[in-house]
């Protein structure tokens, strides 16, 4: 797949309202020995580092629910959001190669993901390192191997999965 990138100019109170929301809701740390996360982890030779907000857990808070379906709606993605999740990245912290295999038997769309900081970039396998610059986005398949690199700074991601078949114009 050819990724789609995205720049959008106008959603940066949105993306800060959404970030306030996600930093009052908590973001856990992930644990590679989690039963719940073992499917991630359970074939690599370095687990994965870094924290997040479950997509159950947005779910459960209102308002950080319906600021992503408000931020949904400005870019064109109305009704099209399955589920979302954040992922942040402290300094040193990183996301290895992602496991293809439970991803291709459980897809149920793509991913489209949003820098809410600066410096964000993603590792796919088949074509280096891309960078995506705040505010803007990355759509790709969820059997596309990829990783995050250790990074120096604080990165966060919106991370949204959208249906196979939507694609944005």
């Amino acid at each position: 797949m050819n990724r789609k990138n995205y720049t959008f100019s106008n959603i940066a109170a949105d993306t800060s309202v959404i970030l306030n929301y996600a930093n009052s809701e908590g973001f856990k740390r992930i644990d590679p020995l989690d039963r719940h996360e073992q499917h991630i982890h359970d074939k690599l030779d370095t687990p994965s580092n870094y924290e997040f907000i479950s997509s159950r857990a947005v779910t459960k808070n209102n308002d950080l629910f319906n600021a992503i379906e408000s931020l949904s709606e400005k870019i064109g993605l109305k009704d099209k959001v399955l589920v979302s999740s954040f992922m942040q990245l402290q300094a040193g912290d990183f996301l290895e190669w992602s496991d293809i295999d439970y991803w291709n038997e459980n897809t149920v769309g793509k991913f489209f993901s949003i820098a809410l900081t600066s410096g964000n970039s993603i590792e796919f396998k088949s074509e280096g390192v891309i960078q995506v610059p705040q505010y803007g986005a990355i759509e790709f398949n969820t059997g596309d191997v990829h990783r995050i690199q250790p990074v120096n700074s604080k990165q966060t991601w919106l991370v949204l999965m959208i249906p196979d078949y939507f694609n944005l114009v």
